[in-house]
């Protein structure tokens, strides 16, 4: 598995031809159209709705709402679940996580999030980026339409689909209001000499970079990507408030990357917890109990306004 971040500047999205984007309107408003079903778990879920067509491929994400759905005002807050391992997404998934954990049974509405695969499909992480950055657009512009509160959008993701979470969460719009990471990458020039031993092949999938190069050595638009993809490079004082996890030895991504990120927020004033699993590996479920990691999450969102 590799390591990966990435920037966007502001809001811009990719210019489509007039035919993907009718195309795609029609997709979506056929998906609001269509009630929910009957989740196992009593949740009321709406999959695969159609986000963004790019390339002749329809990405798209599934909402996971309370059993209330639908019977009366709804204004739910919305944790967004990134679905991404080594930058590759295989679909929308299940909601991850912060489903797994209780969220839709308090009350919050879990978009688990599907984007375009760095090795699959031959493009860029920032690429990635772009992706989920849209996905949540897309989700505030239709908020509406699904009874979520536009104003309290968190998002969520595990080792690549925290970077993701990380660069949504620096992202200079706004488009989320809390970070949820669990072990994603914070800065890719410090990953660079780990991943020419592990995977080199890696830094020519996520950047378009020469692994026999040093990242210093590397062309003038490789070095501006890995400024760009480094969630550390992105940060700002208005930066979503963020909760950090991590385990202590985690052989993926050493804790030092998130050190790295956690002291850099301090320092400017963002508010943010670093939780430390001490034996902790690169799976959630090695930091803690799910009860106590339940609590931290929803507890750390409560303040955040949630």
């Amino acid at each position: 598995m590799f390591f990966s971040p990435t920037v966007m500047p502001a809001r811009k999205w990719r210019a489509l031809s007039v035919l993907t984007v009718v195309c795609l309107a029609a997709l979506s408003a056929l998906c609001a159209e269509q009630p929910p079903v009957v989740g196992g778990r009593g949740e009321k879920v709406i999959a695969d709705i159609p986000y963004k067509s790019i390339g002749g491929r329809v990405l798209t994400l599934s909402l996971f709402l309370p059993a209330s759905h639908g019977e009366g005002p709804e204004n739910y807050p919305v944790i967004l679940f990134l679905n991404s391992g080594g930058w590759h997404s295989p679909g929308p998934g299940d909601g991850g996580i912060v489903r797994e954990l209780g969220a839709v049974r308090r009350g919050y509405a879990v978009a688990s999030v599907s984007h375009r695969s760095v090795q699959k499909e031959q493009v860029l992480c920032s690429a990635a980026i772009e992706d989920v950055r849209e996905a949540a657009f897309f989700l505030r512009d239709h908020a509406n339409e699904y009874g979520l509160d536009p104003n309290r959008f968190a998002v969520c993701g595990v080792s690549s689909g925290g970077h993701l979470a990380l660069c949504l969460g620096t992202d200079p719009e706004r488009p989320v209001r809390a970070v949820i990471d669990f072990f994603g990458p914070t800065d890719l020039a410090r990953c660079f000499e780990v991943l020419q031993k592990i995977a080199p092949e890696g830094l020519r999938l996520l950047l378009g970079a020469d692994p026999d190069k040093s990242p210093e050595d590397q062309s003038d638009e490789v070095r501006r990507l890995i400024a760009e993809c480094s969630p550390l490079s992105r940060a700002r004082q208005n930066a979503a408030p963020t909760l950090f996890f991590h385990g202590t030895d985690d052989p993926v991504v050493s804790i030092a990357q998130t050190a790295l990120l956690y002291d850099e927020y301090r320092r400017l004033g963002v508010k943010s917890e670093l939780f430390v699993g001490n034996g902790g590996t690169h799976d959630p479920a090695t930091l803690a109990e799910k009860p106590v990691l339940e609590q931290t999450i929803f507890r750390f969102l409560e303040e955040c306004g949630f």
